[in-house]
């Protein structure tokens, strides 16, 4: 009996019976979180949309931003994008596809608006820590839609 406990404790404390160092698995968080939503977000051309990044939905009263879908010439487009309540954005000047990464390019970037067209990567950061990389990715007569993803605090 006085063996099987000595077994129990040296292997409780990482080695077994003869010694032997045991196998430890260590889990790490992973160092992106995953997003809150990843999808198309589709508003209205001409039109001055507000969207909420941080309510569970995407469109609030609350807003970040007010997206103004507009400016349609020939092939290509322009969308205006203005900063509300302490929110800060700016088009990335690259590519940029982690939360980290667009978190750094919108803290760097405007409280005011900034303008984009089609394939832009536009990163916004909330005053509640919410982050979202935008990219307009498809411009129809009546509708502009983004690649959005959203990633809360």
């Amino acid at each position: 009996m006085t063996a099987i406990v000595a077994a129990l404790l040296l292997g409780v404390a990482g080695c077994t019976a003869n010694n032997e160092p045991q196998s430890v698995v260590t889990v790490t968080a992973s160092p992106e979180p995953l997003p809150a939503y990843r999808g198309p977000l589709t508003l209205k051309s001409f039109k001055v949309e507000d969207v909420d990044f941080d309510s569970k939905t995407l469109t609030g009263s609350d807003a970040e931003i007010d997206i103004h879908a507009a400016n349609i010439i020939w092939k290509y487009a322009d969308v205006d994008f203005e900063a509300m309540n302490d929110t800060k954005l700016m088009v990335a000047p690259g590519q940029v596809n982690s939360r980290a990464e667009c978190e750094a390019v919108a803290q760097a970037g405007k409280d005011d608006y900034v303008i984009t067209r089609t394939d832009d990567i536009l990163c916004v950061r909330t005053a509640n820590g919410t982050v979202a990389r935008l990219q307009v990715i498809k411009f129809g007569k009546e509708t502009v839609t983004l690649d959005a993803t959203v990633w809360r605090r």
